[in-house]
């Protein structure tokens, strides 16, 4: 037969209690702080991309991440209910009825775009009677334009007219096609006010200096096109020796 189990006297002692262990103390902090952080970093991206799906008019997209914001937050609802002494379940099941209902008032009262409001521009339509750069003329510019890139052109508009402004993009629109470099267009100085196109170079040309072949070969080819332009460069002191001002 073994031995009967000692019964202990009252005042016989039953050894040293034993502290709880670091992890058995911080335990419960580092389970909600963890999950806290997880919840709400995923509530807050969930509902952030749910109003940005809103936006683009993608409903089952909107949704999925509405889905997504509420299980962060039922993350979170779910350690803190865990703390409650009774009753957890039935909070943690009060809480996702409230979820559940916020998220449905969410998705009524937040609104899809109305496409019917959306006014789509009208594609531009220039006047007949504005003047144009035909495509005829638009390749011999090409084949000079094409023999010297990287060239920079500054385009000054003397006129703030829409169609002195459109006549104006043509050119910009056609240089930085062939790999030019363009600046402007500008609005010049309310005082000079050239009839016709005119070009502008560097006083550093004066007295019969050697001017860019790119320069000399442009001038040629907007007269033989006839495209109204001043007779010669008009020598300029605040052009830049590499531009060529138009």
């Amino acid at each position: 037969m073994g031995s009967e189990p000692e019964i202990l006297s009252p005042g016989k002692e039953l050894g040293p209690i034993l502290p709880l262990s670091t992890w058995q103390k911080y335990k419960p902090v580092v389970v909600i702080s963890s999950f806290s952080l997880f919840g709400g970093g995923l509530a807050v991206w969930g509902f952030s991309q749910f109003l940005q799906a809103r936006g683009f008019t993608s409903v089952v997209g909107s949704r999925i991440f509405l889905a997504l914001a509420c299980l962060g937050v039922s993350g979170i609802a779910f350690v803190w209910t865990r703390l409650l002494r009774k009753s957890k379940n039935a909070w943690f099941a009060g809480s996702l009825l409230v979820i559940v209902v916020a998220a449905l008032a969410l998705d009524r009262f937040i609104p899809m775009p109305q496409v019917s409001t959306i006014i789509s521009s009208s594609p531009y339509t220039r006047p007949s009677d504005w003047r144009t750069i035909k495509d005829w003329q638009k390749s011999e510019i090409t084949a000079i334009l094409e023999q010297y890139p990287n060239h920079t052109l500054h385009i000054v508009a003397s006129s703030v007219s829409d169609e002195t402004w459109d006549y104006a993009n043509q050119f910009k629109e056609l240089f930085l096609a062939h790999q030019w470099k363009v600046i402007g267009p500008e609005t010049g100085p309310e005082d000079q006010i050239p009839l016709n196109v005119q070009l502008s170079i560097s006083e550093q040309y004066w007295g019969g200096k050697q001017r860019p072949d790119a320069f000399t070969s442009l001038d040629s080819v907007l007269q033989f096109i006839h495209i109204k332009t001043t007779p010669n460069f008009v020598v300029d002191p605040l052009v830049s020796p590499d531009e060529l001002v138009m």
